[in-house]
């Protein structure tokens, strides 16, 4: 989901819009283009983390950089007072205030070389169809979300 790079807390959304406000203040600059570069910038690494692919040259046992994989972990692990949070570039928060994730890890990599996300296993997957997402009437209709 494109938009979920939005929904964090306001001091979160504060401190990644603030080079928007500071650099301007050191070097003279096209606001208008800093503005599509920083939300490109944004909005890329924002779909990259959600979009759940664990890049083979962006190592997910890295200790400086948030991958795809610790995003994973912040959504499937987390649980209502037991927060996992994650950090958007770095991980620096996370290890200062103990939110790390400290059990067996479970990223495609080391998933596979104990023989488990192999094809036959994705086979055996039932994948939703989301091609109603993409169709006008599935947006348009009244009443489709009732209640039970």
């Amino acid at each position: 989901p494109p938009f979920a790079v939005i929904a964090d807390e306001p001091l979160d959304q504060l401190m990644r819009a603030s080079p928007l406000l500071f650099m301007p203040m050191l070097a003279p600059l096209n606001l208008d283009a800093l503005v599509v570069c920083w939300g490109l910038l944004f909005f890329s690494w924002g779909i990259f983390l959600h979009c759940g692919y664990e890049h083979p040259q962006i190592d997910p046992h890295t200790t400086s950089m948030n991958t795809a994989y610790h995003h994973h972990l912040h959504h499937v692990i987390a649980t209502p007072g037991n927060a996992l949070h994650c950090g958007f570039w770095f991980q620096i928060w996370d290890q200062l205030f103990g939110s790390m994730h400290k059990g067996e890890c479970i990223c495609a990599r080391c998933s596979q070389s104990k023989g488990k996300r192999e094809r036959e296993d994705w086979d055996k997957l039932e994948v939703p169809d989301y091609s109603v997402l993409v169709q006008p009437e599935f947006w348009l209709r009244r009443g489709q979300f009732k209640q039970a």
